[in-house]
C-alpha cells in the first residue's frame, strides 16, 4: 500500500514538473495605456536552454502576445518596436534592468513601454539670442523623467546660459 502511494506521489510530481505553461500579455504605452503595435516581444530564460530560447513573437493589432508550451521556470521578457526602445518587463525605462518572472502556472502580464524621443532646437539666452560656444557645441543633459538641465557656455557676449528643458 505504501509503495502504491509513493509511486502515485512520484508520478504527480513528475507531471507537475512537465506541465506546460502559457505566458500571455499586452504591450502598452506607459503614458497613454494605448496598445503598441507593431512590437516584438522576446522571452529568455534565466537558465541556459539553448535549444528552445530565446523565443520571440509579434503582438497582434490589440498589442497582445502569447508564448505557449513553456516549462515551469525563471524567465525574462522584453518588448520594443516602432517609437519604443527595447525594454524589459518591470524596468523603469530602456536603460534599467527588469524583473525576473518565476512561472509555475500560466500568467498574464502587462508590459508598459516608455516612448523613445529626441530633442532638437536652439538654446537661447534671455534676449532670445542663440547661445553657442566658439566650437559651436552645446552641452545637454537630459534625465529619463522628462526634464533635464541645459547648459551652454560662451554665448554671444561670453555669457553662460542655463535653463530647464521639458521633453514631450
Amino acid at each position: 500500500m505504501r509503495c502504491g502511494k509513493l509511486l502515485l506521489l512520484i508520478a504527480a510530481c513528475s507531471l507537475a514538473s512537465n506541465a506546460q505553461i502559457a505566458l500571455t500579455g499586452k504591450v502598452i504605452d506607459a503614458i497613454t495605456s494605448a496598445p503598441i503595435q507593431p512590437a516584438t516581444v522576446i522571452l529568455t530564460t534565466c537558465t541556459v536552454r539553448p535549444d528552445d530560447f530565446p523565443r520571440d513573437t509579434m503582438v497582434n493589432a490589440q498589442g497582445q502576445f502569447i508564448f505557449e508550451h513553456l516549462p515551469a521556470g525563471c524567465y525574462q521578457i522584453a518588448a520594443g518596436g516602432g517609437n519604443y526602445a527595447l525594454q524589459e518587463y518591470g524596468s523603469r525605462g530602456p536603460e534599467s534592468f527588469g524583473k525576473r518572472i518565476l512561472l509555475s502556472e500560466s500568467a498574464n502580464l502587462i508590459l508598459k513601454l516608455i516612448p523613445s524621443g529626441s530633442i532638437s532646437g536652439s538654446i537661447t539666452d534671455e534676449k532670445q539670442r542663440i547661445a553657442h560656444d566658439r566650437a559651436g557645441q552645446r552641452d545637454l543633459e537630459h534625465d529619463q523623467r522628462g526634464g533635464g538641465a541645459v547648459a551652454a557656455e560662451g554665448g554671444e557676449d561670453g555669457d553662460e546660459v542655463h535653463g530647464v528643458l521639458s521633453a514631450t
